[in-house]
C-alpha cells in the first residue's frame, strides 16, 4: 500500500481513526508507517504540515535504506533550506536506483547544488534518470551535450535528449530545440523551427520572449509564416496535454 492510496479512499469521519491506527504504529517502530507518518507531516495531509516532525518520522526508514524515505527526507531538507543534507539523501534513494532521485542528483551536481559543481558525475546521474524515462533529466541532459559539459559537445545527441522530453509534453526542452536550429550545427540552421520552438518556450516563459523576439526578427515574412504554421503542429503533437513536473 503507496502513501497516496492510505488515506485516499477514506471518509472524513474515519480518517482520525485510521491517523490514530496509522501512528500508533509508527511510533512503535514500523518503519513503513513511520514513512507514512513523515511523509503525511511533509504533505500537510491528513495532520496540519510540520517539516521537522517529517524530519523525525523519516529519518529512521531513510537510515534502513528505504529509497522512497530519503527522497521525501530529501525534500524536506531542502525545503528547510539545508542543501548539503539535501543531496546526502537524494544521493542515498538515487543510489538505490531511484530515477526521481537520480535526476535530482545529476541536476544538483550540474548546478552546484549542496555539493560542488561535477558534470561528469551530472552526466552519470542524468543518463541514468533519462533512460528510465524522466523528462526533466532529458533536458538536463541535451544542456550537457549541448554546452559539452562533461561530455563532448553532441548537439545531435543534445537534440535527441531534448525531443525525447518534448515527447512527454515537457516545455522547457522547446528553448532547448529552438538554440539548437538557431545554431550551424546539425540538424542545421532552420530559422522557421527556430521560430516555432521559441514562440512555444515564449508562451510559457517570459524569460524566452526576449530571444524569442530575436530570432522572429532576423525572420523572412516566409519564416515567420513556416513557424507559425510549425508551431501549431508542435503544440497539436507535444503540448496539447500538462507537461510533467521537472525534479
Amino acid at each position: 500500500m503507496s502513501f497516496t492510496t492510505v488515506f485516499a479512499n477514506s471518509h472524513h469521519s474515519t480518517i482520525k481513526g485510521l491517523w490514530d491506527k496509522v501512528l500508533a504504529e509508527a511510533e512503535d517502530g514500523d518503519l513503513f508507517h513511520m514513512y507514512i507518518v513523515g511523509r503525511s507531516f511533509s504533505y500537510g495531509y491528513p495532520v496540519e504540515k510540520d517539516l521537522h516532525k517529517a524530519v523525525y518520522y523519516l529519518s529512521k526508514p531513510a537510515q534502513s535504506g528505504h529509497a522512497e524515505s530519503n527522497l521525501e527526507l530529501a525534500y524536506v531538507c531542502s525545503e528547510l533550506g539545508d542543501q548539503k543534507l539535501a543531496f546526502k539523501h537524494f544521493k542515498a534513494a538515487a543510489d538505490n536506483n531511484h530515477p526521481e532521485a537520480q535526476s535530482a542528483v545529476g541536476e544538483m551536481y550540474a548546478r552546484g547544488i549542496g555539493v560542488e559543481v561535477n558534470y561528469p558525475m551530472a552526466h552519470k546521474y542524468l543518463l541514468e534518470a533519462a533512460n528510465a524515462g524522466i523528462a526533466g533529466a532529458q533536458s538536463h541532459l541535451g544542456v550537457l551535450y549541448s554546452g559539452g559539459l562533461g561530455v563532448e559537445m553532441d548537439k545531435e545527441e543534445a537534440f535527441k535528449w531534448n525531443l525525447f522530453a518534448v515527447q512527454q509534453g515537457h516545455v522547457q526542452s522547446a528553448f532547448n530545440i529552438g538554440a539548437i536550429y538557431n545554431s550551424n550545427v546539425p540538424p542545421g540552421y532552420r530559422p522557421s523551427e527556430s521560430y516555432a520552438w521559441f514562440s512555444i518556450a515564449a508562451d510559457h516563459f517570459p524569460e524566452a520572449k526576449p530571444e524569442f523576439l530575436k530570432i522572429a526578427s532576423a525572420c523572412t515574412e516566409d519564416q515567420i509564416s513556416e513557424g507559425k504554421a510549425r508551431k501549431s503542429e508542435l503544440v497539436r503533437l507535444y503540448f496539447s496535454k500538462p507537461s510533467p513536473t521537472s525534479p
